[in-house]
């Protein structure tokens, strides 16, 4: 369009800003009726992923912090523990059972992922638990705490400051996986740009 305008070719200059006016209107009102309409499913038809964490204390209610100030698209039912809390505490996320009925909650209540704030060297039953929320397709992810150290080959995240452990990755998590995507896009791309610059080579020669 550019070189249209700075070429004076024979082309209706009124034609085209009608057609940039008209489709930036057409854009801005599509968005912001899909912005709008995204608004009121996500405030009639809560779309949060639900989420459980295994484990009180402190850093589990860090980690329940981090959720609700950080990843809004969270929501944390409740916990897992096996001690009693202190009484005098007061909960705003409740805790829903001991550590082994966490799965089995979770799989009754369509939850998408499980955080454990408890050390497998402390409770061998962690991993048997994560085992069987992997069968059931719910992510088990470990958070543990500086001091402690995982024997098993898993994959690090991190929310906010807080490192995550889960037993499988993301494949576009991976470097490898990125660079190839990029790579792809980067081909795409000159490939777009030759050919309309071919097609506008054609359209000059026309002209002409």
């Amino acid at each position: 369009m550019l070189s249209i305008f700075l070429y004076n070719f024979s082309y209706s200059r009124l034609f085209v800003i009608l057609i940039f006016i008209g489709f930036g209107t057409i854009i801005l009102i599509s968005r912001t009726l899909y912005v709008g309409a995204a608004y009121y499913l996500r405030k009639q038809y809560p779309l949060n992923k639900k989420v459980i964490v295994i484990g009180y204390n402190e850093l589990s209610k860090r980690l329940v912090e981090n959720f609700g100030r950080f990843n809004r698209s969270l929501s944390v039912l409740g916990y897992f523990e096996d001690e009693e809390p202190p009484v005098d505490e007061i909960h705003t996320v409740p805790i829903l059972g001991r550590i082994n009925d966490s799965v089995h909650y979770a799989i009754e209540n369509n939850i998408a992922e499980i955080y454990s704030t408890v050390s497998p060297e402390t409770n061998l039953h962690i991993y048997e638990l994560a085992q069987q929320a992997e069968t059931n397709f719910i992510r088990f992810k470990f958070v543990p705490d500086f001091r402690m150290f995982i024997n098993r080959k898993v994959h690090i995240d991190f929310a906010r400051n807080i490192p995550i452990l889960s037993l499988r990755t993301e494949p576009l998590e991976n470097v490898d996986s990125q660079i190839k995507k990029r790579c792809f896009d980067i081909v795409f791309s000159l490939f777009t740009i030759f050919f309309f610059i071919v097609m506008a080579g054609t359209f000059d020669s026309y002209i002409n």
